[in-house]
């Protein structure tokens, strides 16, 4: 009578596998794919650049808004590399990606329940405050920071989180006269891949329901 709940059970494990091997195959093809200048090959690459992205473990949590953001800096990416046109500036490649970070990081804020109902959805709470590890004493106690340090294992990803902020959202979105005035192409594709990769720790090393 119990004998096909096995198989049942096998067919399942298989498919895990499958599926775990195929996102590899697809992850170490976008990874090649970076080398390559040719125009059909860049098209194929963003083809594989969007099946890999639709494949995360996080894919379905973030809402439509964030997942059209993620895929407007991908097909900016995949424009400017198959026909390059000179700018001085490609940030502009990399606010699509970076504002959904932001989004990204308040709602895992909000389900981990670092954040109120209220600061989610007002006007006034800061992610760059919370995230920020040098946050004044007497602040401490908005401090995300100090709680990804407790909850989700160390100061590895809290220290992660919060470089990706400052570099792909701080020094990319204001102005500073000792930091670098300007994304060049390659710089853009390197901080699209660091808010991807921050979503990925995010999703390793913090236990979200």
């Amino acid at each position: 009578m119990g004998r096909g709940r096995p198989q049942k059970s096998q067919t399942k494990i298989e498919m895990k596998t499958e599926k775990k091997i195929i996102l590899f195959l697809l992850v170490s093809l976008s990874q090649i794919c970076l080398i390559f200048s040719n125009k059909f090959l860049i098209a194929l690459c963003y083809n594989i650049n969007m099946e890999v992205l639709q494949r995360k473990v996080w894919w379905n949590y973030i809402d439509t808004d964030l997942q059209e953001l993620l895929k407007q800096s991908f097909l900016l990416l995949e424009a400017f590399e198959k026909e390059p046109r000179q700018f001085f500036d490609y940030s502009f490649i990399i606010f699509p990606a970076a504002k959904a970070y932001e989004g990204f990081l308040k709602k895992i804020f909000l389900d981990l329940g670092f954040i109120t109902k209220e600061d989610y959805f007002g006007k006034r709470w800061r992610v760059g405050k919370a995230l920020n590890p040098y946050l004044e004493k007497e602040y401490r106690g908005e401090s995300i920071y100090d709680k990804l340090v407790t909850y989700c294992g160390g100061k590895e990803l809290a220290d992660k989180l919060w470089e990706t902020w400052r570099v792909c959202r701080n020094l990319i979105f204001h102005w500073f006269p000792n930091e670098e005035k300007a994304a060049s192409l390659a710089m853009a594709r390197e901080r699209v891949m660091m808010i991807i990769e921050a979503f990925d720790d995010v999703f390793k090393k913090c236990k979200i329901k």
